[in-house]
Formats: C-alpha cells, sequence, structure tokens
C-alpha cells in the first residue's frame, strides 16, 4: 500500500531543519495533493457499505455453512479493515504533528544557542569589571537561566529525535555550551534568586 510504505519514510531519525522542512513538504504534498483522507473514507465507506449489502442479502438465504462462514469472513474482513484504517489514519495525522515539534525544535535550539553564546561572550568579560557593573549587568540572569533551560530542553529533544551523527554533532555542541555556563554560572549565581539557582542546576543534560 502506498500510504504504507509513505509512512515508513516519514517515520523516521530526522536530520537537520532544513532536511525535516523538506520532508513535511513532501508530506504536505502528498496529502493534499492526493486527497489522502478524502479518497481512503470513499473507499472505505463504499466497502464497507458493500460489505453489508452482502451480509443482510446472505442471511435472507437459506443458511448453509458455507454461507455462514462467508458472511463471517466478510465482516471480519470488514472489521479487521476497519481497525487497520484507523491505524493507518491516526499514524499518517501524528506525522505532521511530529515534523511540525522537530521543526519548532530546531528553532528554538537555533536562537537560543546563537543568543546564548553572544551573552556568555560579553558576561565572561564581565567578570572583570566593578561590583556595581556585575550587578547591573547579571540582573536579568533569570532571563538567561530560562534560555539555557530552553536550549537544553530542545537538544535534548533534537538529540531523541535525529539520527545518529545530527545527535553527536548537538551532543558536542551542548557539552562546549554547557560547560562554559557551568564555569560562569558558579562566578554569578548569587545575582539570581536561590530558587533559580537550583532549578538551572537541576536541569544540566543528564548525560552532560
Amino acid at each position: 500500500m502506498l500510504a504504507e510504505s509513505k509512512l515508513k519514510s516519514w517515520i523516521i531519525k530526522y536530520g537537520r531543519r532544513d532536511s525535516v522542512e523538506l520532508l513535511l513538504q513532501s508530506y504536505l504534498t502528498f496529502i493534499e495533493g492526493h486527497r489522502f483522507f478524502e479518497q481512503y473514507e470513499t473507499i472505505f465507506t463504499g466497502l464497507k457499505q458493500a460489505a453489508e449489502v452482502y451480509v443482510k442479502s446472505d442471511s435472507s438465504r437459506s443458511k448453509t455453512c458455507n454461507r455462514v462462514d462467508e458472511a463471517e469472513g466478510v465482516s471480519k474482513f470488514l472489521s479487521d479493515t476497519t481497525a487497520q484504517w484507523k491505524n493507518l489514519a491516526l499514524e499518517v495525522r501524528s506525522v505532521r504533528s511530529m515534523l511540525e515539534e522537530v521543526i519548532s525544535n530546531w528553532e528554538k535550539y537555533s536562537s537560543t544557542v546563537a543568543a546564548l553564546q553572544a551573552w556568555l561572550e560579553d558576561a565572561e568579560q564581565m567578570l572583570n569589571q566593578s561590583e556595581g557593573a556585575k550587578r547591573d549587568f547579571f540582573r536579568n540572569l533569570s532571563h538567561w537561566i530560562q534560555q539555557h533551560m530552553d536550549m537544553n530542553d530542545a537538544g535534548n529533544f533534537l538529540i531523541e529525535t535525529c539520527d545518529e551523527t545530527v545527535s553527536r554533532d548537538l551532543k558536542q555542541q551542548l557539552l562546549l555550551l554547557n560547560g562554559r555556563w557551568r564555569e560562569l554560572f558558579v562566578k554569578v549565581k548569587h545575582y539570581a534568586r536561590a530558587d533559580e539557582v537550583d532549578k538551572a542546576e537541576a536541569r544540566l543534560p543528564r548525560w552532560y
């Protein structure tokens, strides 16, 4: 079945954002271009009606063993086909949600990495400044704690859903950034609230 073979090409370990966007475009072209759900619903409805007509017409005739077996066979076929179609439709629909979630996490990861890298450059230089300057610079430390957590959440999601090469690159990048973050954070965490510090330290990646 074409839909099942397409499904296998969509349920994979993903690559980088541009390749996932192409995969989503391919999905939308297939589903919307072929009117997938409408066509399958039409076929399924026709099959169901034909099977019901057969079973009803058969029940009005003399019931030999063969006819009873045939009717039961048709009913079982209809029941199996219904379950198969529902499962396939559910899986096909879930593909879109998954692809969109992967793309969303790539967006979040890329933006937080870029922002955090730039902030870390400035923050590391601020360590040599006066206490007043440091207090002023790190007054919004809670924002960067949240950015750091968002980066790790998105990164961990992508590590789980992407192929081995991409996952390895992500782990390496997070290892370096989390190392820089930890080295800086131990020196400036007194500028944050105690509960924010606890949360930040608890949310480092499990593999870190």
